[in-house]
């Protein structure tokens, strides 16, 4: 008797394409291994593959243009980010995206006026490479950084996934924000 396939389920949203808006996104890396560096007086020490890591992290909007990278944080074995993602073709264009060391400054602050909502900017028409702009952005940086690590012969692996979740408000902004900017001292080696 065969083997009987179920489809992977999704992990994505179906009623958001992923073209536009703001995006709390964490990767890991495989089996928790502390890849990036290790957390000293609250405050990541960072190896070879996490400065790497971060040069990739402060330069993807040159990589991919519609993916800005407003906040983040690496540690020892994972990062999170919050990534704005652009749709130059969207008819909210007129919003004022800042720079990032404004947002940062703005998230420090915790008065964040740039999410917009998400559910909202859901274009009526489909567009498979707006829906996966997210997706290769991620795919990107996860690629460059493990492409470092076999040139530079050194044990690196990624979780296959990646967790994202659509910023819908800016209450939730802050929070994750927040949460983003305390992590290194909330850590706890494992």
């Amino acid at each position: 008797m065969g083997t009987i396939h179920h489809e992977r389920k999704s992990p994505r949203a179906n009623w958001h394409e992923y073209d536009g808006g703001d995006y709390f996104v964490t990767i890991c890396t495989k089996n928790q291994f502390h890849y990036f560096g290790e957390i000293k007086n609250d405050k990541i020490i960072l190896t070879d593959i996490g400065i790497y890591l971060k040069s990739q992290i402060d330069n993807l909007q040159n990589h991919y243009p519609f993916a800005e990278v407003l906040l983040y944080t690496i540690m020892p074995n994972h990062i999170h980010l919050i990534i704005s993602i652009h749709n130059s073709d969207s008819s909210h264009t007129n919003i004022a995206i800042p720079n990032c060391t404004d947002a940062i400054n703005r998230v420090q602050n915790f008065a964040i006026p740039i999410c917009r909502d998400a559910i909202n900017r859901v274009p009526t028409e489909r567009n498979v490479m707006k829906k996966q702009m997210l997706g290769t952005a991620i795919r990107g940086l996860k690629a460059r950084v493990t492409k470092y690590a076999n040139d530079h012969k050194i044990q690196f692996a990624w979780l296959t996934r990646y967790n994202d979740r659509i910023i819908r408000n800016k209450n939730e902004m802050n929070r994750i924000a927040e949460y983003i900017i305390n992590n290194p001292i909330k850590w706890k080696s494992n």
